[in-house]
């Protein structure tokens, strides 16, 4: 339940996708200003190709808590699972090829698994924050090596350049005001790290989430962005999503294009009632902690974008905010949109296409014919899935 009415958050999204063009974004009621061209309409298969998880089990056929699934080739995939610190390979029957990890320090061991990208055809790299350790893996289980990152204690991992280097980032704690009483976001660095592990640099800042920290309410506020990253050929594409638009960062760190994408804020007052609405039906405690929030804590813009992932053709795909889902308080923070609609854009920001998700899918990596992801039953139980994407 959205608490925006029957079909009245299908309808706001719908028009919101086109709202740049001139057509009322479901907030203001404006206009249209003439004709306007809808993207078209980008569908899944009825049923994954591949679905790997079990309730009960092989151990190897069950997950504690996937981080994300990446797209393999040959139709595989690579599965990590922050829970038990672990990667794991699949082919195409679903059948398990390989697994590395295990928590620990050792070589080839992790002790926090907090990043995970395929690099190449066949090369898988873990980022471990508390051992400052980016380790490659083979997708056949070898160790490649491990390259310890110096001077800097980066939160996550971003990417690698065409020059070997690795983009990191986290929050740059000399510059949080921690005694600002209203609202703040995360000044968020990234770092340029080399292939030896040494820190090269800036790479860019951009804000992150919005917290407020007094008394009576300490956190990220109900509808605080999140701050999403992606490497775009060898530039950083950056945005918290609290407004349509990604900036690109050069080798400067300083934003030399920006991208303007046709989405629209959602209405604020109309946002908090979906969130009651949600409230009304959930855990007590959801409430009272709302309730706590400083009125200034609701008086900012509400993100239009919740979750950004890059395709192939160097496409985005951007998660329209859904006020109920995407929200702090339902389970939406940390970028871990799941379902709802999705604008696909080029790097100039056009609109390509849009996709409807299932509510229980959250997409992690995307194919030129596929999507990855995690899927959740009504238990918890986690799974990695893949689908076909008809276009």
């Amino acid at each position: 339940m959205t608490g925006w009415g029957r079909g009245g958050w299908a309808r706001s999204v719908a028009l919101s996708v086109v709202a740049a063009t001139g057509v009322g974004t479901g907030c203001g009621g404006d206009e249209a200003s003439g004709p306007v061209e809808v993207p078209p309409v980008w569908t899944l298969a009825p049923e994954p190709e591949l679905r790997v998880g079990l309730q009960e089990g092989p151990p190897e056929l069950l997950f504690e808590r996937i981080l994300a699934v990446r797209l393999l080739e040959g139709g595989g995939i690579a599965v990590a699972d922050q829970g038990a610190s672990t990667v794991r390979v699949f082919g195409a029957d679903g059948s398990r090829v390989a697994e590395m990890g295990g928590e620990g320090d050792g070589p080839g061991e992790i002790r926090y698994l907090s990043g995970f990208q395929v690099m190449g055809r066949d090369t898988l790299v873990v980022y471990d924050p508390d051992t400052r350790r980016l380790t490659r893996f083979g997708t056949d289980g070898q160790l490649l090596g491990t390259d310890a990152l110096r001077d800097q204690g980066p939160d996550s991992f971003l990417g690698r350049t065409s020059t070997g280097d690795w983009l990191m980032r986290w929050v740059d704690q000399e510059a949080f005001d921690r005694t600002a009483s209203a609202p703040a976001a995360d000044p968020m660095v990234i770092g340029r790290f080399g292939p030896d592990g040494s820190f090269q640099g800036i790479a860019g800042r951009h804000p992150g989430m919005v917290r407020q920290r007094n008394e009576s309410f300490s956190g990220p506020v109900p509808f605080s962005p999140f701050p999403h990253a992606v490497v775009l050929r060898d530039s950083l594409v950056v945005t918290n999503g609290a407004r349509p638009r990604l900036d690109v960062l050069g080798d400067s760190g300083r934003v030399v294009r920006t991208i303007e994408v046709p989405l629209a804020n959602p209405d604020r007052e109309r946002a908090r009632r979906a969130l009651d609405s949600v409230f009304a039906e959930g855990p007590a405690e959801r409430r009272e902690r709302a309730a706590r929030l400083p009125e200034a804590g609701w008086e900012l813009p509400v993100p239009a974008i919740a979750q950004v992932l890059l395709g192939p053709d160097h496409r985005l795909w951007l998660k329209v905010f859904d006020p109920a889902r995407d929200s702090w308080m339902t389970g939406g923070g940390f970028g871990r949109a799941s379902g709802g609609r999705w604008l696909v854009v080029d790097p100039q920001g056009e609109a390509v296409a849009t996709v409807d998700l299932p509510s229980d899918l959250r997409p992690t990596d995307i194919g030129r014919d596929r999507i990855a992801g995690v899927e959740t039953d009504e238990l918890g139980v986690e799974r990695a899935v893949v689908y076909e994407v008809r276009r």
